[in-house]
């Protein structure tokens, strides 16, 4: 290769560097702002079919009838968010409820077994473990397991109410860009 090539596929190689790691960094600090207006851009190609065949049998603009199925899409999406936060909300409370009339039942069924079990290790003669009672033992795992449960589904239920906000304006953002994309 003459030095006159190495130095022009070097030229192109820095100049490819750069013109990535631009792109690669304006991408990265906006996509939170462009989201919005991408999914606007993917559902307004959505509802382009269904908006001419609309805009043909009732004789709308095409415009308002992109429009309104959008408007009628988020709707629908909403509602079935909301209906699935509302399902899992009752499953998990059921859940909860039936998990505290268990536990007794299950402390009284392998009571037995923890006890023999300690009662078997407490014959084994060494100084390096004690055996706690099985009741206690596993009172203990079920609170420990029940405390840490609680403290993470707070923690979530705080992420997702100090992200409302943000969703809200996200997806008001979404619809607005969506109908004028569609017109």
């Amino acid at each position: 290769m003459k030095t006159e090539n190495k130095k022009n596929f070097l030229i192109n190689l820095a100049f490819g560097i750069v013109i990535f790691s631009a792109v690669y960094f304006a991408l990265r600090f906006t996509a939170k702002c462009l989201f919005p207006f991408l999914i606007g851009v993917a559902l307004a190609a959505l509802a382009q079919r269904p908006a001419k065949f609309l805009e043909r049998k009732i004789k709308v603009k095409r415009g308002t009838t992109a429009a309104i199925i959008v408007l009628l899409g988020f709707i629908l999406l909403i509602g079935a968010l909301f209906l699935a936060a509302f399902f899992a909300y009752g499953f998990l409370i059921d859940a909860f409820k039936s998990l505290k009339d268990f536990l007794p039942r299950l402390n009284t069924a392998i009571s037995p077994l923890l006890s023999r079990f300690s009662n078997y290790l407490s014959s084994i003669k060494t100084e390096f473990f004690t055996v706690p009672d099985g009741g206690v033992l596993l009172n203990g795992v079920v609170e420990n397991f029940l405390e840490k449960a609680a403290r993470v589904l707070s923690g979530f239920a705080g992420d997702v109410v100090s992200a409302l906000p943000s969703l809200v304006f996200s997806l008001t953002v979404t619809v607005v860009a969506t109908c004028y994309i569609a017109k």
